[in-house]
This record gives structure tokens, C-alpha cells and sequence, in this order.
């Protein structure tokens, strides 16, 4: 049997060295899977530099009224948790990639691209909040610089 594209016209003959598609998705999917775990340490690299400022930034903040603290706190746990999850879902991903690469198996193929999914809904959660936390910095400089004047 020969590997001819759906859409090949009929005097189409393929080469001898042309793979199945399968056989090139499964080279590319492990390709995938080495990238998102690199991308999933990346991303604990940057949780645990995230909680270290955070920590930081609290005991910057002796001075304030303990309950200014504590909103500050539950934002940074929520910040943390976030970009955690993040990390956790990238992992997941890669691993249960390399899983169903390595035993031929859809239905492990299927929960990989559903940490995937995940991650993608995550990323998007983290972008919204990044985009918000970017308004009120702009609106708070803003403001400074019209008292300033």
C-alpha cells in the first residue's frame, strides 16, 4: 500500500523515503513533548521567583493595616496558584504525550491534549489578569502625574 495524500492528483507517485503522516505527526508530538516540559521548568523557575517576591513584598508591607495585608496576600496566593497551575498542566501535557506516543495509545493522547486545553484556559485567565493588573498600574501612574502637576 502506498502513502499517497487525499488530495494528490491520480498520475501522483510517492518515494520511497516518504513517511505516513502518522510517522511524521509522531516525530513532531515528541518534539512537542521535550518542548513543554522545558517550558514547564521555565515556568517553575518563574512561580518560585514569583513567591519569593511576594514574601518580600508582604514584609515590605509591616506598616499597612493587617487587613490591607491580607487582601494583599490571598491576591498573591491567587497570583501563585495561577502561574502553578500553569506549570502543572504544561508537565501534565508533555507527559502523558510521550506516554501515548510510547505505548500507541489514543485515549492517553486525548488527556494530553486536554491538560493542554487547560492550559491554554489558564494562560488566558493569566493574560485577563495581567491586562487588569496593567489598567490599574497605568490609571494609578496617571493619577500620580496629575497630582505631580
Amino acid at each position: 500500500m502506498t502513502n499517497t495524500p487525499l488530495d494528490a492528483p491520480s498520475h501522483f507517485t510517492p518515494y520511497e523515503d516518504d513517511r505516513p503522516a502518522g510517522q511524521w505527526m509522531e516525530g513532531y508530538w515528541a518534539d512537542i513533548a521535550v518542548w513543554a516540559k522545558r517550558l514547564s521548568i521555565v515556568i517553575l523557575i518563574y512561580f518560585v521567583w514569583q513567591v519569593y517576591n511576594d514574601i518580600m513584598s508582604l514584609e515590605n508591607m509591616s506598616e499597612l493595616d493587617p487587613s490591607l495585608i491580607a487582601m494583599f496576600a490571598a491576591l498573591f496566593l491567587f497570583d501563585a496558584v495561577l502561574i502553578g497551575f500553569l506549570g502543572y498542566f504544561c508537565f501534565r501535557f508533555a507527559q502523558y504525550l510521550e506516554r501515548a506516543l510510547k505505548d500507541q495509545d489514543q485515549m492517553v493522547l486525548e488527556k494530553a491534549f486536554l491538560q493542554l486545553y487547560r492550559f491554554m484556559i489558564l494562560g488566558l485567565i493569566n493574560a485577563a489578569a495581567w491586562l487588569l493588573s496593567s489598567l490599574v498600574e497605568w490609571v494609578n501612574t496617571i493619577q500620580i502625574m496629575t497630582e505631580y502637576n
